[in-house]
This record gives structure tokens, sequence and C-alpha cells, in this order.
């Protein structure tokens, strides 16, 4: 019979319940340490008679990294569910109670149900990536409200001169930044490759191919253009009940660093000559919004990076400019 065990992650304690099938066996508060995860495994092992685990936590910033690897690398088999899901499920269980205990068993009864793939290690290459990207976006957002605070203090010196010295601190700490991914990226054959074909599509530089291959990782993980879409919340989120109204919208339920820095690739491009250009002016002449023709453009775009990364093919007109892909 299949164990399962859902663990509640906290900076310095770990709550862990165990199921065997869907009978509730036992749970145990430790410490976040390697030498209490042993022991507790081996109080399961005991417990249950089994060794074979499915693991599940959700994923809680950076606390579960050092879990989830050490997991891994003993061979059993984890899923880092959606908090977000786990809250909904908590919901639907009728459960009233919010404790880390509590948290620890509605992870465990999600996991007997979940049929979502088993997490698996990224490149290490991907994880700086993403890093980097990420903290260039704080930076660009520490810049944006170092230039509010400029305009505040137009006759105090000193205040002046501060913010101004601080800017440029963040504009050469952005350019460092940006050095480190471009350096990253030339020493790794098959990330270059991949940018180099991204960046063969209209409106696709650097930064928008880079955010793609970090968010999406190993694109053989998704079997389709729409899982990608899905994936990266670019999928519409229908609302439809008896008479009421339709509503639909973008679900946003993936990364928003890639949205916008794609929704900004798209606004620049949407004025010249090619195929999204006239896909755009193709959609605005039948009546679509402005805001709508971006959405569809920004989906068309990511299908069309999704297959050439999946090819290993530069994009083309012929192959990728009027296609669906699927």
């Amino acid at each position: 019979m299949q164990a399962f065990i859902g663990i509640d992650v906290s900076k310095a304690t770990l709550d862990l319940a165990l199921y065997l099938g869907d009978e509730y066996k036992a749970s145990f508060r430790i410490d976040y340490s390697i030498k209490e995860i042993e022991k507790v495994i081996s109080d399961f092992i005991e417990i249950s008679g089994e060794n074979d685990f499915i693991f599940g936590c959700e994923a809680t910033g950076v606390y579960h990294l050092r879990l989830v690897n050490y997991l891994f690398g003993l061979g059993y088999k984890i899923k880092i569910l959606n908090p977000r899901i786990s809250y909904f499920y908590h919901c639907a269980e009728n459960i009233t109670s919010s404790t880390d205990k509590v948290s620890a068993k509605v992870i465990a009864r999600q996991l007997i149900n979940d049929k979502g793939p088993f997490w698996e290690p990224e490149e290490d290459e991907i994880k700086r990536m993403r890093g980097l990207l990420l903290r260039r976006n704080q930076i660009l957002a520490a810049i944006s409200r170092e230039k509010c605070r400029l305009d505040r203090f137009q006759d105090d010196f000193y205040p002046r001169e501060s913010i101004i010295k601080h800017l440029e601190y963040l504009k050469k700490d952005k350019e460092k930044v940006e050095k480190e991914l471009r350096k990253i990226i030339q020493k790794n054959h098959k990330l270059k490759k991949n940018i180099e074909l991204l960046t063969s599509i209209d409106c696709v530089g650097f930064l928008t191919a880079s955010v793609f291959l970090a968010k999406i990782g190993d694109v053989n993980r998704f079997s389709n253009a729409n899982k990608v879409v899905k994936f990266l919340g670019l999928c519409p989120e229908n609302k439809h009940s008896g008479t009421s109204v339709n509503s639909s919208r973008l679900s946003k339920k993936g990364d928003k660093l890639y949205r916008k820095i794609l929704y900004c690739a798209m606004v620049s491009g949407i004025h010249k000559d090619n195929f999204l250009g006239k896909y755009y002016a193709k959609l605005y002449a039948k009546g679509k919004s402005h805001k709508t023709c971006i959405t569809a453009l920004m989906k068309k775009v990511t299908r069309v990076m999704y297959a050439v990364v999946r090819d290993q093919r530069a994009f083309s007109k012929t192959v990728y400019g009027n296609s669906n892909i699927a």
C-alpha cells in the first residue's frame, strides 16, 4: 500500500503527517535538521512497514528547497504543491482549524489525489538565471522609487545629491547583473543556442528570451504549447453561471515577471512591419480592443517561442508565422 507524507515547512520546524493509503497513521513535529529528518523517516518506516513514500510540501519561498533536495538525494518521490490550491483543498474538506499539524494532514490527503508530476531538481544555470532576473527586477523597482523621490526634493541639495548617487549605484549594479546573466548563457552551449533561436523571432530580444528559458526550464516538460501558455498565466479564465453576465480575463496564475517583460516587448513591436504587427492590425480591424490584441500577441509569441525551442529551429514566418502551434 502506498504511503504519503505531508510536510508543513517553516524556517525552524517541520510538521509531518503520515497516511497509509487513505488512512491517517501518525504526526510528528521535528526541528528542521538532517538528523531529525533521518530519525522521523525511520519512525515512519517502523509504523507503516513501508519505505516507498511519496513526500509532499507547499512551495514556501526558499525554506522548502533544502528539504526537497535532501529527500530527492535519498531517492524518494516528491511533489511540491501550489499553496493556493492547498488552501482551496483545505476549504473543500470543510476543515475549520488552521494549524501546522492540520496543514500537514491536508497536504498528505492532497497527495493521495494529486495526479501532477514529481519534482526534479533544475539545472544550476537555470536557477542562477532566475535569481539574477529577479534581482534585476528588484533593482528596476528601486530605481523607479528613487526617481519619484528625486522629484520631491527640488530645492534641497543634500537629499538630491544622495538620491543621484544612489541612482548611479543602482544603474551600475543593474549592468553587473545583466553582465553576469550573459556570462552564464555564454558558458552554456545549450542556453546560448536557445537564446539565438528565440531572438530570431520578431520582437523577442535577449531579455525576453532569457526570462522565458528561466521560467520554463526544460521545454520537454510540456507536451504542447497550450500547457506552456497555461503555466505562464496567459490562458483565459472564464466565468459563467446561470443568467449572469459572462466575464473573461487572464488567469494570471503564472509568472508575473514574464508577462510584464513580454507585454512591454509586444507594445513596442505592434507598429513594426512584421508578422506580429500584421497580426495586431488584423485583430484591431475586427473591433478587438488594444488590450485584447496585445494579450493575443503575448499568447501567440509564447506558443512560437515554445515551438522554436522544442524543434531547435530558427523562426520562419512560413513555418511559425500563421500556424496554431500544438
